[in-house]
């Protein structure tokens, strides 16, 4: 009788159990995982990344993924439980918190990203002006080798800055930016040195301009000053300048002559020694370069290591035809348009005086 019911009770536990695995396997039927929550906030965080949080807001960013790992090992461990109901609320939490830092961290990021790029457009605007008023101070100017390449290396970096900034890679810009920041200081200061070399020497520049003019005065005859900067010939008879003509320069204007092979247009008080009436460049007046002043200098500067031991001081220095172009082309010679070289070859002939001089004041206006 006693075993009976101990059976019936066993019986009434057992049935019991099953009515209550049943029923909790039918209630965790119901508790689905948070898997909304969860992928809402793996979006969140792609998003922030693609926004370039991992570089302008690594901390929220990081903090944001802690809570999403967090969060899932939550609902790993309430998907575990067998015996008790799983409550997702711990989870939902924790993805929650993770949406809302990986937003902010993607707001964050857009933010300094709006920030590095107008200020690099900034810094853009600002060498870009800067380089235009660089070129349009040069227009006409005398222009060194050396400074033409810069020209043209300033020229590259801005174009890549400008395409880069185009594209949208503002930070690949930037090293292009300061790269050509430096090379305009650098341009800069050559300029200043060309300024300071001009009024060195404006004296005697004067002095060779005003010593030709008289000469010419005191012949009747012509004579010729050749203002480098001014890209002008002056024809000057009885100590007045009668016409001018554009001329083009040796392509290395900027500077006195050096050394044979320079491009250097030379600088100082010349004579035509030779009317040439066929010329490889249509016609010529060959000048007496180099002169005893050009021979001094050239043995100087070979003493103080400005030139190599090796140069030589060059010659066939020429008023020849040929054309004038927008840049300065010759070896060293000073050319003209044919018709203006016919019109020299009236009255020009040897022993005609001419000065060459990298500025002057005669003829500003003309």
């Amino acid at each position: 009788m006693k075993i009976r019911r101990l059976v019936k009770v066993f019986i009434l536990l057992v049935i019991l159990s099953i009515i209550l695995m049943a029923g909790l396997i039918i209630a965790r039927s119901y508790q689905t995982p948070p898997l909304v929550s969860l992928n809402k906030a793996y979006q969140s965080i792609n998003r922030a990344k693609k926004a370039g949080a991992a570089k302008h807001s690594s901390d929220i960013l990081k903090e944001a993924e802690k809570l999403l790992s967090s969060g899932e090992r939550e609902l790993s461990n309430e998907n575990k439980r067998i015996f008790s109901l799983p409550s997702y609320d711990s989870a939902v939490s924790l993805f929650s918190q993770a949406t809302i830092l990986a937003e902010e961290a993607a707001k964050t990021s857009k933010a300094k990203q709006q920030d590095i790029e107008s200020r690099i457009k900034k810094s853009f605007d600002g060498i870009s002006s800067r380089w235009g008023r660089s070129r349009k101070e040069s227009n006409g100017k005398l222009v060194a080798v050396d400074t033409k390449k810069l020209y043209s290396r300033i020229q590259t970096n801005v174009d890549m800055a400008r395409d880069l900034i185009a594209q949208g890679h503002h930070l690949k810009a930037e090293p292009f930016i300061k790269k050509a920041d430096s090379l305009l200081d650098l341009l800069s200061h050559k300029n200043e040195d060309q300024q300071n070399h001009k009024a060195r020497f404006a004296n005697q520049y004067s002095l060779w301009v005003n010593e030709t003019i008289q000469e010419s005065k005191r012949t009747g005859k012509l004579a010729i000053v050749v203002d480098k900067e001014a890209h002008k010939l002056f024809v000057v008879k009885a100590g007045k300048v009668v016409s001018w003509y554009p001329c083009s320069l040796g392509y290395n204007s900027a500077y006195q002559k050096l050394r044979a092979g320079d491009g250097a247009t030379p600088e100082g008080k010349y004579r035509i020694t030779q009317v040439k009436h066929a010329s490889k460049y249509y016609k010529a007046f060959l000048l007496d370069y180099p002169n005893y002043s050009d021979r001094l200098r050239f043995a100087e500067n070979k003493r103080k290591g400005v030139i190599s031991k090796n140069s030589h001081i060059g010659g066939l220095i020429e008023i020849h035809g040929g054309g004038v172009s927008d840049s300065d082309w010759t070896d060293g010679c000073i050319a003209l348009e044919n018709e203006h070289m016919d019109r020299l070859l009236r009255d020009a002939q040897v022993g005609t005086p001419v000065a060459i001089v990298q500025s002057s004041n005669i003829g500003r206006g003309k």
